[in-house]
């Protein structure tokens, strides 16, 4: 949760904060990870927090300032908002298996991490703040398809995340094109590992077979629940963008390292027309006139740039300036006059919650309260 004045509208207010790319277990490397300890997820998001308010003391001739510290924020006559937030900056944390040492154990690759994983996010501790998605390996396809029918019920699971180089598999592969489907007709996004703009074209190309297939076999209801997170999406290559301008198509930035940059460059070039004039020429003739005969019921699509875009960490694999440098370039540098409230809440997690299973992610207003005394 970060609290922030508003100079444009002399206001106060509160945006809920979701990490959508975090790692806990423990790697066959060695790297470790869990919610509570000693650089653990819930000290991360603290310690994190602690210097994205350190850094806003530099802010300067920006739209946005850090609160008095005797500033009340009233929560609809509810109460007040306090400066700290006992677990840090992040309402809710995405959380999933890394290439941990138990990913061999299970009945199939990665049932015992995603096992673990939900013993963790359905603990009553963790419950409202950690949210699990789980891991499998494409190349078994039997077994992965298995594992992934236990999510929701079973697990507690509300989504997919699949790492290409960790398993070896190829983007645009019919493995993956089959997991696009089962993750479809569960309403469970999938977050994929990406290094490379070529990985994002496979992703979009992949994306767009899976819906002809759908449309192809009368399940066209299903589009609007394929949903895609590009991990660690920095790429500023054009064609990046207008692949992230794919109702489909989501963008976490993790790598990020030059915010503002990539800001402009996504208010520029994300645009649904992208999608309608180009990307729509891809399918067959039957398929193309059933999606633009029902775009809007199909895709269910919000068209403007912020609503493509979320933030993600990396943890414990990224140093935490990365993150610290984009809040940076959201409030204190010349593009923070012309992102509204609205916007920034979009990047900062109604994104992520927009996507996730119904009653998962928890949906925080922007509070307002007149600071001008």
């Amino acid at each position: 949760m970060l609290r922030i004045i508003d100079n444009e509208t002399n206001t106060g207010r509160i945006f809920f904060v979701n990490d959508s790319h975090h790692h806990i277990g423990e790697e066959v490397d060695g790297n470790e990870n869990v919610p509570i300890g000693e650089n653990g997820s819930y000290d991360f998001s603290k310690r994190l927090e602690e210097d994205i308010k350190e850094s806003f003391k530099n802010c300067a001739n920006s739209r946005y300032e850090p609160p008095p510290e005797n500033l009340i924020i009233e929560r609809n006559g509810s109460g007040t908002a306090r400066d700290d937030h006992p677990h840090g900056i992040f309402d809710q944390i995405v959380v999933f298996p890394m290439k941990d040492k138990f990913r061999d154990e299970g009945e199939v690759t990665f049932s015992r991490s995603n096992k673990n994983i939900s013993r963790w996010v359905n603990a009553d501790y963790h419950r409202r703040r950690l949210i699990g998605f789980g891991r499998v390996d494409p190349g078994d396809i039997e077994g992965a398809r298995k594992e992934i029918k236990k999510f929701p019920n079973k697990y507690g699971l509300t989504g997919l995340k699949i790492h290409p180089d960790s398993e070896r598999f190829k983007l645009g592969s019919n493995e993956v094109i089959q997991l696009y489907v089962d993750c479809a007709r569960m309403g469970l996004p999938i977050i994929f590992h990406t290094g490379y703009p070529s990985d994002v074209k496979d992703i979009h190309e992949g994306v767009n077979k899976t819906i002809s297939l759908l449309v192809e076999n009368g399940m066209e209801e299903l589009v609007s629940q394929l949903n895609v997170i590009i991990g660690h999406c920095s790429y500023e290559e054009e064609e990046v963008f207008r692949y992230l301008s794919h109702p489909c198509i989501y963008g976490e930035m993790s790598t990020l390292s030059q915010g503002e940059s990539f800001l402009n460059s996504a208010r520029k070039n994300i645009r649904l027309s992208d999608f309608t004039n180009n990307t729509l020429n891809y399918f067959k003739k039957d398929v193309r006139e059933t999606l633009k005969d029902k775009f809007w019921k199909i895709f269910q699509v919000n068209s403007h740039w912020s609503s493509k875009i979320m933030i993600g960490t990396d943890h414990p694999f990224l140093p935490k300036d990365n993150i610290t440098k984009l809040f940076n370039a959201i409030f204190c540098s010349d593009i923070s006059s012309d992102l509204d409230p609205w916007s920034i809440q979009n990047i900062l997690g109604n994104n992520l919650v927009n996507l996730l299973t119904p009653n998962v992610g928890v949906h925080v207003s922007t509070f307002q309260s007149d600071h001008s005394n």
